[in-house]
């Protein structure tokens, strides 16, 4: 590929990318990696495929080559905890995430994933704090306010969940965790009839 044609080639990767058109993406991620074995961005959205179709051990060998080259992004540090976290290799995940959060401290999505990664370890406490503080940023995420009802249900505190998971229900009324959520709370609230509805 001739070095002109880089640029247009990535961004081209990367609308195939977004466009769910994995294959042809990695094939000129893999092409551009042939002209300029240095592009982080594009080392890093390689492995960022090889998450996405669950082959997370090149996931995290591509990514960790692309922080060697460019090891101030958070993103970079983002997709490898989601590629660690993965395999179950949570303190790894943890320490990604966290990195991420030092590169970028206004990161909501590292924020979450430390909050999931956190809560998988047991640290409750750590996990709520990092929910909170991703929705700071992101208010409107259904998401991180089941996650934050999910945590507070798990630290027995059933009563703070339920705001947490009509949050969830009132952003988006057809999340089928967030109804669970929010039945498991009312159940451990002694409210069996409000949780099977």
């Amino acid at each position: 590929m001739p070095e002109i044609a880089v640029p247009q080639a990535f961004e081209l990767a990367v609308q195939h990318h977004r466009g769910g058109r994995l294959a042809a993406a990695e094939e000129l991620y893999r092409q551009i990696l042939a002209a300029q074995p240095n592009h982080a961005d594009a080392l890093h959205l390689l492995g960022v495929i090889a998450h996405q179709v669950g082959r997370n051990d090149i996931a995290k060998n591509l990514i960790l080559q692309a922080i060697a080259i460019a090891p101030n992004r958070a993103t970079f540090q983002l997709n490898l905890g989601n590629s660690l976290g993965a395999t179950g290799r949570m303190d790894e995940a943890i320490t990604a995430y966290r990195e991420a959060l030092q590169l970028k401290p206004d990161y909501p999505e590292a924020e979450n994933n430390l909050g999931g990664a956190l809560q998988t370890t047991g640290d409750l406490e750590g996990a709520i704090g990092a929910y909170r503080r991703a929705l700071t940023h992101l208010p409107d995420s259904a998401e991180v306010h089941a996650n934050l009802g999910r945590a507070l249900c798990h630290q027995g505190r059933p009563d703070e969940a339920v705001p947490a998971f009509c949050r969830a229900l009132h952003l988006r009324p057809d999340y089928a965790e967030g109804h669970n959520g929010l039945g498991v709370a009312l159940q451990a609230l002694g409210k069996p009839k409000e949780a099977l509805r």
